[in-house]
């Protein structure tokens, strides 16, 4: 469910190249130039109010939001509540 929301995101607020109409999970985003640098503070942004997460700048790393299958990862992971309660 995380996996579609994020892609319906990045879908319905940039500008997608054509070759990639549809987006796999697991596509690189910055290396196949779905989204730029600035493209991603973006999304950042549309996930913290869409998920109602925070998301600290130093977790805004590829490792984190390199591919739709990441972000879904961070935020299932950021919404937990034993996330929170460090």
């Amino acid at each position: 469910m995380t996996t579609q929301v994020v892609r319906q995101l990045i879908v319905d607020n940039f500008e997608i190249p054509a070759e990639w109409e549809e987006l796999p999970d697991d596509l690189p985003l910055v290396e196949n130039y779905v989204l730029d640098s600035l493209d991603m503070l973006t999304l950042v942004s549309l996930i913290e109010s869409n998920f109602a997460v925070p998301i600290p700048e130093e977790d805004v790393v590829l490792e984190n939001f390199g591919t739709i299958a990441r972000i879904a990862a961070y935020v299932d992971l950021a919404r937990r509540p034993s996330a929170s309660a460090g």
